[in-house]
C-alpha cells in the first residue's frame, strides 16, 4: 500500500469527494466501497491530485479488508492472497495513517466507513473510545442493511459489535446496549423470520449466557414449527437445538431433552427427503441417518429408537455404492472436470460439500498391488537401481526395501501418492471452486455436518470446523495444521467406542496416547480400523500420513520438514478432502452392528 504523502491533512481528506463516492453506491457496505475507491484513486492519479489520490488508497485499503469473525482479535482478512503478495491487512496501515483516522473518524457520517476506521484504530491503539464509537457505528450500519433474507451483512456487524463490546466487558453500558440491540430485532421478527438472522442472533447471545431464555425458547420453537412445514429441516433443526440450548440455560432438563429429540427426528425426515423425487440418493439419505442414530445416541433412554434407525441405514447403504462417481485415467481430463463441476453444481451447500465428498473413491489397494506387480515384471531394471527417496530438504529418508513385500508395498504407496494429483486436479479442486462460486462458506455452515458425528470426540467440533472452513477457502497452510491432530483424535475415539485401548504406561508409569504412525501401522489397531473405514480407505490414509514411501505428511508436518509452498501441493489439498469425505461418509455397516450388538447384550 502506497504511503501517505507528510502535508496530508483533515482537511486535505475531508475535500476530496469521498462522500460523493459512497453516495453513488447503491450497496451500503465496505466491500462496494471499495472498487469505487479504487477507481476513485486512479482518476485522481491520472489527473495529478496527489493528495486525493492518496485519500482513495487509504480508503480502498481500508474497505477492501472482509470480515473473519471466528477471531475476534483479528477480525479483519486481505480480500486477496496471492502466491507472492496480497491486498491490505491492519497490519499494514503505519502511524501516518492512523493519526490521520484518528483526527477524521468522528466526522464520517457513514456508519459503515466510520465503523470499519473506528475498528481498525481500536484494533492498533487500544483506545476504548474509538471502541465504543465501532460499536455504535455498527449497530447504526446492521439496522441500516438490515434484511430478512439478506441476512448476512447485518448479522456481522452485530457480531462485531458484540465482540468489541465483550471485550470492554460484560457488565459495562456497551455490553447491555449490544444485548438490547439484540433483543429488539428478535422481538421485532417475534418467530417470524423466514431464514437464520434470529437463529445467528440467538447463538450470539447463548454464548454469552445473555437474553431471555423462556422468550426465546417459545420464539425458537415457534421458528422450527414454521421451517418443518415448509419442510426446511436444516432450518428446524438448527431452531430445534438451539431452544434446547435455551431451555437448558434456564434449568429446565426436561424440556431441553424434547427439544433435543425433535432436532434428531429433523435428520430422519431429511433421509426420508432424499429418497424421493428426480434427485433421488441413498448416499444423502444415509448420511443424515447416521446423523440421526448418532443425535439418538447422545440422548439418554433412545436405545429401541437407534435400533430402529440402524436397521435402516444399513438398507440405505446397501443401495448407495452405485453412486459414487467412477473414475478412469483412460476417460478425457476435461471431461472427468465437467463431471466433478456438474456433480456440486446447482445443490444446496449441505448436498454440494457431500457431493464433494463422494467424489471418486481412494484408490483399491488390489489394483495398486496389481499395478506394482505388472512394472515390477514390466521394468526389470528397477530391481538393479532401487529408488532413494527424498525428503524436501533433499537428504535421504528411506531406501527401497530389499524384500519383496515390503518393496511392492513401497511401490503402492508411491503409486497411490501419483493418484492424489490428478484426483486433486481433475475432481477436488474444480468441485470446490464451484462450491465457493455459488457459496459463502462459513464455520458455522459447517458444524452440522461435524456434530452428532460418530468420529468426533465430544468439544471438538469448532477446530474440525475451522479446518474444513480454512481448506474450502484454499488456506491449506491452516487446514493441514488443524486437521491432522483431529484426525489423530478421531481415530484413537473410535477405536475406543470399539473397544480397542489406544495408550499405555512407559517404565516410569507415565501413560500416553499412541499416534498414528503407531494407531495406522500396528495389526492390534488395523484390524479393527479396517472393519470401520475398509481396506481402500484406511491404506490411503496411512499412505497420506505416515508412510515414508507415501506422502509422510503427518511426520514431516509434526517435525517442521515443510516449507510455505508445499502445504499447497496435491498432499494438502488431498489430506483436506480425504477429511472431509472422513467426517461427512455414512458410517460403516459393520460399525453399527457391532455397537447394537453390544447394545442388546448390555440391556
Amino acid at each position: 500500500m502506497d504511503s501517505l504523502s507528510g502535508d496530508l491533512t483533515k482537511s486535505d481528506f475531508m475535500q476530496s469527494g469521498w462522500e460523493g463516492v459512497i453516495t453513488e453506491c447503491e450497496e451500503k457496505e465496505c466491500y462496494a466501497y471499495s472498487s469505487r475507491f479504487a477507481t476513485k484513486a486512479r482518476e485522481a492519479e491520472e489527473s495529478g491530485d496527489s493528495k486525493a489520490h492518496q485519500v482513495f488508497v487509504l480508503l480502498s485499503s481500508l474497505t477492501s479488508m472482509h470480515f473473519k469473525l471466528d477471531s475476534p482479535e483479528e477480525p479483519f482478512g486481505p480480500m486477496m492472497v496471492f502466491h507472492d503478495r496480497r491486498t491490505a491487512t491492519v497490519d499494514d496501515f503505519d502511524e501516518s495513517h492512523l493519526a490521520l483516522l484518528s483526527e477524521i473518524a468522528t466526522d464520517i457520517s457513514d456508519p459503515e466507513l466510520r465503523a470499519r476506521i473506528s475498528d481498525v484504530l481500536w484494533l492498533r491503539k487500544r483506545d476504548f473510545r474509538v471502541a465504543e464509537l465501532a460499536i455504535s457505528a455498527y449497530l447504526e450500519s446492521a439496522k441500516s442493511l438490515e434484511h430478512p433474507e439478506q441476512w448476512t451483512a447485518t448479522a456481522d456487524r452485530i457480531e462485531r459489535a458484540l465482540q468489541l463490546a465483550t471485550m470492554l466487558g460484560k457488565n459495562s453500558e456497551r455490553f447491555s446496549t449490544v444485548t438490547n440491540h439484540i433483543e429488539g430485532v428478535l422481538a421485532k421478527y417475534d418467530g417470524e423470520d423466514p431464514l437464520f438472522l434470529s437463529a445467528k442472533l440467538m447463538k450470539l447471545l447463548q454464548e454469552r449466557s445473555a437474553g431471555d431464555a423462556a422468550l426465546n425458547a417459545a420464539r425458537a420453537e415457534k421458528l422450527a414449527l414454521r421451517a418443518e412445514s415448509s419442510r426446511d429441516w436444516r432450518r428446524a433443526k438448527e431452531y430445534w437445538g438451539i431452544k434446547a440450548k435455551w431451555h437448558l440455560m434456564g434449568k429446565d432438563e426436561e424440556q431441553a431433552r424434547k427439544a433435543k429429540l425433535l432436532a434428531a427426528e429433523t435428520h430422519v425426515k431429511q433421509a426420508e427427503e432424499h429418497l424421493h423425487g428426480d434427485t433421488s440418493s441413498y448416499m444423502l439419505a444415509s448420511s443424515h441417518m447416521q446423523f440421526a442414530i448418532e443425535a439418538f445416541r447422545r440422548i439418554p433412554n433412545t436405545k429401541e429408537r437407534v435400533s430402529e434407525l440402524q436397521k435402516r441405514l444399513l438398507e440405505y447403504q446397501e443401495k448407495s455404492t452405485a453412486e459414487l462417481i467412477p473414475f478412469s485415467s483412460s476417460v478425457d481430463v476435461s471431461d472427468i472436470v465437467k463431471l466433478a463441476i456438474d456433480h456440486v453444481k446447482g445443490k444446496p451447500l449441505p448436498d454440494a460439500l457431500m457431493s464433494l465428498a463422494t467424489l471418486d473413491n481412494p484408490p483399491k489397494v488390489a489394483a495398486l498391488r496389481a499395478q506394482a506387480k505388472e512394472y515390477k515384471e514390466k521394468y526389470l531394471a528397477q530391481s538393479f537401481f532401487p529408488r532413494v527417496y527424498l525428503n524436501a530438504m533433499g537428504r535421504v529418508i528411506a531406501r527401497q526395501p530389499r524384500d519383496s513385500e515390503e518393496s511392492l508395498l513401497a511401490d503402492m504407496y508411491s503409486n497411490a501418492s501419483m493418484s492424489r494429483l490428478t484426483h486433486v486436479q481433475a475432481l477436488v479442486e474444480p468441485a470446490r471452486h464451484q462450491i465457493n462460486l455459488e457459496h459463502d462458506v462459513r464455520v458455522d455452515d459447517l458444524l452440522p455436518f461435524i456434530y452428532n458425528n460418530p468420529f468426533v470426540p465430544a468439544g471438538h467440533e469448532y477446530i474440525i470446523a475451522r479446518g474444513v472452513h480454512a481448506g474450502m477457502h484454499g488456506d491449506f497452510l491452516t487446514a493441514v495444521h488443524f486437521l491432522i491432530p483431529q484426525i489423530e483424535a478421531s481415530i484413537r475415539y473410535v477405536l475406543a467406542q470399539v473397544g480397542v485401548i489406544t495408550s499405555g504406561f512407559d517404565d516410569d508409569g507415565i501413560q500416553d496416547e499412541y499416534n498414528l504412525n503407531r494407531t495406522l501401522r500396528e495389526s492390534a489397531y488395523t484390524d479393527a480400523l479396517t472393519k470401520v473405514f475398509g481396506e481402500d480407505f484406511l491404506f490411503d490414509m496411512r499412505g497420506l500420513l505416515i508412510e515414508r514411501f507415501g506422502a509422510n505428511l503427518r511426520n514431516d508436518m509434526a517435525h517442521g520438514l515443510i516449507d510455505h509452498n508445499a502445504f499447497y501441493s496435491e498432499s494438502g489439498c488431498y489430506l483436506w478432502w480425504l477429511t472431509l469425505r472422513l467426517y461427512s461418509l455414512p458410517t460403516v455397516a459393520k460399525l453399527r452392528r457391532d455397537e447394537a450388538s453390544a447394545d442388546e447384550v448390555s440391556s
